[in-house]
């Protein structure tokens, strides 16, 4: 068995002893400062001295101090050890960072250190389209020979065809799934840490290969498909190797008055079988999402992935059986369920699942609420979202605008977390507009993966001409409501024949309009000017989503008072989506963006069943009933009762020394 240095408690007890060194010759030099200030005029400024930064210090003793050069001396060395023990302290802590998770050795190698066998596909291969389908194009449920027929949204290829599951089958896969798992929930978190690392290794290993299957299913761009399904997917590696067995692990907890003789705790155990209905936009990391936190947490994983990223989900599903075998765990613990709205039911009323994961749209979200309510099961719901990207008068108007731009076009638009509204000081509004549309005029569109020695920006819709007749509505709406389009060709959205979308750029759009209200999801700008806080605060609420949002400013109380008001489940400072790379944090919304919460401590625990324990503090030491108060209750039970909540939670002293002096009598007497 290898041990991880970084990971050891000998690690985490030489770092801070370390810094702790430099800090304490630091502090020490600084108490010698205030002595010679104390020994220079008979003032004493050693409390000033402990409480303010030496620059501070040396400021407020300016000229009333005899050893001025002593002082400076001391002064700069406290200033150089603090700063050194700080340097250090964050050494330690990116070294911890960075290889804490990992259950190799720094020195040999062990099975951890090799990668599991690639799963191979044949990239570039192409299929033959069968006879019934020439001349169709997009993705088609085939209800009569319960087919799911798979093209690429960027070039129309046919990619195959994959049955769908019936009810039987559903259940099927669960039982198996449940089966491995009763093995699985006692496996240690060091072997769990294992089998995350040898995934993390794959990943990064044939990361092209995940990427090149996302494109090709989806139609986004290469770089999409890292920002979205690679580093997202790594990260979530990291924070679960590097903070889940500390989430997970049992949590003490405090006792009152009447349970002093008890110890109390909380205890996180796997639910079983954990099940996730995915959706398209990110076909490798909206599964590999819910599914390390459910292994991770000791439980089995069944996914139903969209039927418009079926075909990659496939591959992707292969890749953690892969792994799992390869450490020597039954790969029937992670189970992929491919079908249309029938197959999604039927995981829900399977009786063997303890808990679904969904994330789509809101209107199938109800529908998925709806059929887990019958059954009192529990569903997180992570749906759709409408998120606000607001710039002040006072931000950093060009990184605001790049990162603006990331926002609204990551994955041509099709985020949950995309942004879909943005609301500019007026102030400012000009000359942010015209900003916006130089950039969007430049902006490529096309198929990422017809020539991989250049790169585009915008790939292609997934859902196709569906979702582009669906924008193209939204925007006509708003602009025959008034609206302007500073970029864009409305007429170019009705091809019916193409996935591809260029981008838009929506001006003079007021709160009324359908695409105030409504997702887009898609490479759309929506504009909107504001003249002070109150305004744009009842701008943003208005909206019946409430996922993400951003605030930009220079000004951090001002930013932070308006984001404290925004009905929305996140929130980010001068930056947009970063929230979602710090896996501690929780994701999720209110009102029509759904509820509960994955990632992050909530998220985690959020697949295991919470038990509150108590156990006796010192053995022999056992509650007992007094006897006013044991079956058949006596009549002076009541009374007893009375003054015993008295003792325990009357604020006067002297009514509690009554109280007390009335629960004695009570407790003598019949």
């Amino acid at each position: 068995m290898t041990v991880n240095l970084f990971e050891s408690s000998l690690f985490q007890q030489f770092s801070q002893t370390v810094s702790n060194v430099f800090y304490l010759v630091g502090f020490t030099l600084q108490r010698m400062g205030s002595y010679i200030v104390n020994l220079g005029n008979g003032c004493i400024y050693e409390e000033a001295l402990a409480n303010c930064g030496p620059l501070n210090f040396a400021a407020s003793v300016s000229g009333q101090v005899i050893s001025i050069p002593w002082l400076f001396v001391v002064l700069a060395l406290s200033t150089l050890f603090n700063w050194v023990s700080r340097i250090v302290r964050i050494i330690f802590k990116l070294l911890a960072i960075t290889f804490q998770g990992e259950s190799a050795g720094l020195l040999g190698f062990s099975l951890t250190r090799q990668t599991p066998p690639r799963i191979h596909i044949d990239v570039g291969e192409k299929m033959e389209t069968p006879k019934y389908l020439l001349g169709k194009k997009g993705m088609m449920v085939d209800g009569e020979r319960k087919l799911i027929h798979c093209y690429a949204p960027a070039s129309g290829a046919y990619l195959g065809s994959v049955p769908i599951m019936d009810e039987k089958q559903v259940n099927d896969a669960v039982l198996k799934a449940k089966e491995a798992q009763e093995k699985w929930k006692h496996v240690s978190f060091s072997e769990r840490r294992k089998v995350l690392y040898c995934l993390k290794k794959y990943i990064v290993k044939y990361q092209d290969d995940i990427v090149w299957m996302s494109c090709l299913d989806t139609g986004k761009t290469r770089v999409d498909a890292v920002l979205g399904e690679i580093i997202t997917t790594l990260e979530k590696i990291r924070w679960l190797c590097a903070e889940g067995e500390a989430v997970l692990s049992t949590e003490r907890r405090s006792v009152g008055p009447l349970t002093l003789h008890k110890t109390a705790r909380v205890e996180y155990h796997p639910l079983g079988v954990i099940g996730a209905i995915a959706p398209w936009n990110y076909p490798f990391h909206n599964m590999y999402n819910p599914l390390l936190a459910a292994l991770f947490s000791g439980n089995a994983f069944v996914i139903k992935p969209s039927e418009y990223s079926c075909w990659s989900s496939l591959y992707f599903v292969k890749i953690i059986r892969s792994v799992l075998d390869f450490c020597g765990h039954p790969s029937d613990l992670v189970q992929i369920l491919c079908g249309d709205n029938s197959t999604g039911e039927a995981l829900i009323r399977c009786p063997f699942v303890e808990k679904i994961f969904f994330t789509g749209s809101t209107k199938v979200g109800r529908l998925v609420a709806k059929q887990a309510a019958e059954q009192l099961k529990p569903v997180v719901l992570e749906l759709g979202g409408k998120d606000p990207f607001i710039i002040l008068q006072d931000a950093d108007q060009e990184q605001a605008v790049e990162l603006l731009m990331r926002g609204v076009f990551q994955n041509s638009g099709q985020n949950c977390v995309g942004v879909e509204r943005v609301f500019v000081h007026r102030d400012i509004f000009e000359h942010i507009e015209s900003r916006i549309v130089s950039l969007v005029s430049k902006l490529r569109v096309g198929n990422d993966l017809a020539d991989k020695s250049t790169c585009v920006d915008l790939g292609a819709m997934t859902m196709g001409p569906t979702a582009i007749q669906s924008i193209h509505d939204l925007i006509q709406d708003a602009v025959d409501q008034g609206a302007q389009i500073l970029y864009g060709n409305l007429s170019k959205l009705s091809d019916k024949n193409s996935s591809m979308m260029s981008p838009v750029v929506l001006t003079r759009v007021s709160k009324d309009m359908r695409i105030m209200q409504e997702e887009v999801f898609g490479p759309v700008v929506v504009l909107i000017s504001f003249k002070d806080d109150n305004e744009l605060v009842e701008l943003v609420n208005l909206c019946p989503f409430g996922l993400g949002s951003s605030v930009f400013s220079r000004d951090y109380y001002r930013a932070n008072r308006i984001a404290a008001q925004l009905q929305c489940g996140m929130c980010n400072m001068n930056d947009f989506g970063v929230n979602y790379l710090c896996q501690s944090l929780p994701f999720g919304g209110t009102k029509a963006s759904g509820s509960d919460r994955f990632s992050g401590v909530e998220g985690l625990r959020g697949c295991c069943l919470v038990k509150a324990v108590t156990c006796d503090r010192i053995p022999g030491v056992r509650t007992r009933i007094p006897k006013p108060l044991k079956y058949p209750v006596e009549k002076n039970g009541y009374l007893f009762s009375k003054s015993l909540v008295e003792v325990l939670y009357e604020d006067s002293q002297l009514q509690r020394m009554r109280a007390v002096w009335q629960l004695i009598k009570t407790a003598l007497n019949k």
